[in-house]
């Protein structure tokens, strides 16, 4: 019993005189201090956690942004020097567009001309084709 009487005493001593608390309110607020400051700690790891991820995903979707639209930049490169009417160049840019607001970006990876890019619709790629060598498929006799 004397080691409790001295532990209580060492207790009660630590506590601060000007609050005036028993040592059993003291326990009960260093465990709510305790509970806190693990809610803190976890609660700022799952805020990190997710600013981490959002800038993980920002950096993958503007790198996507890019090489889309590296590749639209290239499309339209190449619409111009085949001398294209405006009309299906526009065609093609709409195209482009609705296929990065839906998500449907991608699907062609590999660097084929405008004609062969398998993003574009088969009817789009049908009217660039006849644009681009309409001349020479009408000199061709069936």
């Amino acid at each position: 019993a004397p080691a409790a009487l001295v532990n209580e005493k060492v207790a009660v001593r630590l506590l601060p005189e000007w609050l005036g608390l028993d040592s059993e309110i003291w326990a009960s607020m260093s465990m709510v201090y305790l509970f806190s400051a693990l809610g803190i700690v976890i609660g700022f790891s799952l805020v990190t956690q997710i600013i981490a991820e959002l800038v993980t995903f920002s950096i993958f979707r503007s790198q996507g942004y890019r090489n889309f639209y590296s590749k639209v930049h290239r499309c339209k490169a190449e619409m111009v020097n085949a001398n294209l009417p405006e009309q299906i160049m526009y065609k093609v840019s709409r195209y482009y567009d609705y296929l990065w607001i839906n998500n449907k970006v991608g699907m062609s990876e590999k660097r084929h001309s405008i004609i062969h890019d398998h993003d574009l619709s088969l009817q789009l790629r049908k009217e660039i084709a006849l644009a681009m060598h309409g001349s020479l498929v009408s000199q061709v006799s069936i």
